[in-house]
């Protein structure tokens, strides 16, 4: 599931034509190079980009920047590693989508900056613990905002949750209709009115709860000021089906000798099907432990 395209387009529309915008330029990566092209060419928007003629930028061709963080910008990752375009824009704005996740229940703004990273197999593999993980895509967003020319914040997100993704997202997950566009220079407040609005609760969930407490946000939707409905309760989706994982004590979740018991239990080996490889050599080239030659 991914941003609807009809709502890229007019948000293309209006920077060029409302806000004058010097450049727009359209840019994502999924888990590979091809993927990314795949699924920039199958989602129509490569078609909108060649349209309106506006860039599109696949990250994984992108050249990297070092970004430090300091302490307490930074919680796991002390050093990001992003896109070049992103020191050079003015403003990034995040796209993503309103939708539940099988390994994290719950992807939104926050998890919507991964796509800025180029190594996301060796992510995955380096922070195998699921809080760590979460706290890491938090530091995204500092990371971004250390390029920022000015004062203001350069993060903008507008959620599409018109129609969410409720069940086994993002990828085995169906449609649900919320009916809202969620917009905000807080990923963490953003993320606080889509989750809540799912019939969740937000401080189960470490990304919400570590960008939160480290930008002073109150993670509770009755405490935030929220403009644009009368009441933003009545949208809540009461049955919204969400992916059934279990979330384990904050203490237990966080523990680095949880992490070593699991790891030792849960040991993942490979095994190739002979019969339908193809000597493509893929595997190799994005294995992220570098375990085949």
């Amino acid at each position: 599931a991914f941003t609807s395209p009809e709502i890229a387009l007019e948000l293309i529309k209006i920077l060029k034509v409302d806000m004058k915008a010097k450049e727009v330029v359209v840019a994502d990566s999924t888990m590979t190079k091809k993927l990314t092209n795949i699924t920039f060419k199958r989602s129509k928007f490569k078609d909108i980009c060649e349209a309106e003629e506006v860039g599109i930028i696949n990250f994984f061709e992108s050249e990297r920047i070092k970004v430090k963080l300091n302490n307490p910008d930074y919680d796991i990752e002390e050093n990001i590693y992003l896109p070049r375009e992103i020191k050079d824009v003015d403003i990034l704005i995040n796209l993503p989508k309103l939708k539940t996740h099988s390994g994290y229940v719950y992807t939104g703004a926050i998890k919507n900056l991964f796509g800025l990273l180029g190594n996301k197999m060796n992510m995955h593999m380096i922070h195998k613990n699921k809080a760590n993980f979460q706290k890491m895509l938090a530091d995204i967003y500092f990371a971004v905002e250390e390029t920022s020319k000015s004062d203001f914040p350069k993060v903008l997100t507008i959620m599409d949750a018109v129609i969410a993704m409720e069940g086994k997202g993002p990828r085995a997950g169906k449609p649900r209709k919320v009916g809202l566009v969620i917009a905000g220079f807080n990923l963490a407040a953003v993320d606080v009115v889509g989750y809540t609005l799912m019939n969740g609760n937000p401080n189960d969930l470490d990304a919400i709860t570590s960008l939160a407490k480290r930008t002073e946000l109150p993670v509770n939707i009755t405490q935030l000021d929220i403009i644009g409905v009368n009441n933003i309760n009545d949208f809540i989706v009461k049955d919204f089906k969400k992916p059934k994982v279990k979330l384990l004590k904050k203490e237990l979740r966080e523990s680095s000798l949880f992490s070593k018991i699991s790891e030792k239990l849960m040991k993942i080996s490979i095994k190739i099907n002979h019969k339908r490889c193809i000597l493509c050599e893929e595997c190799v080239r994005h294995c992220p432990a570098e375990a085949l030659v």
